[in-house]
């Protein structure tokens, strides 16, 4: 599995990224639990699918350092995590073309990028073969 890091502030909440993917992605069942949403990509014929999963993080805050922190506050009122385990990158790139499109959100590649989540979508759609996590920048 592999990771991003979802930052966004306390307004953004499972219940809206459920709801969003819900109505976007209709062919591929949204989960709850009580503090994470996931999405199964099955293949016909899959007895298990691919998940793309969504976990409120409560720990998340220490592995950034103060300036990195406080960026996010100039323009997050209060700060909230996810963590985003994924396999296919394709299935993360969909799931995030949704949920991460916002001026309210932050995504971190775990590969050393930190972007606002438009500018991370952006890079997604103009390369679209791009997996950040054997791409320098």
């Amino acid at each position: 599995m592999r990771d991003l890091i979802l930052i966004t502030d306390d307004s953004y909440r499972l219940d809206d990224m459920q709801n969003i993917l819900k109505k976007n992605i209709t062919n591929t069942p949204v989960h709850r639990g009580e503090k994470c949403i996931w999405l199964e990509f099955k293949k016909e014929g899959d007895f298990f699918g691919e998940h793309v999963k969504i976990i409120k993080g409560s720990d998340v805050e220490c592995f950034y350092e103060t300036d990195e922190l406080d960026n996010f506050k100039k323009t997050l009122l209060s700060l909230q995590f996810y963590y985003i385990h994924f396999k296919d990158i394709n299935h993360v790139k969909l799931v995030l073309k949704f949920i991460a499109n916002k001026d309210n959100v932050f995504i971190d590649n775990d590969f050393g990028l930190v972007l606002p989540g438009k500018e991370f979508i952006k890079m997604c759609e103009e390369k679209p073969d791009w997996d950040w996590a054997y791409d320098d920048f």
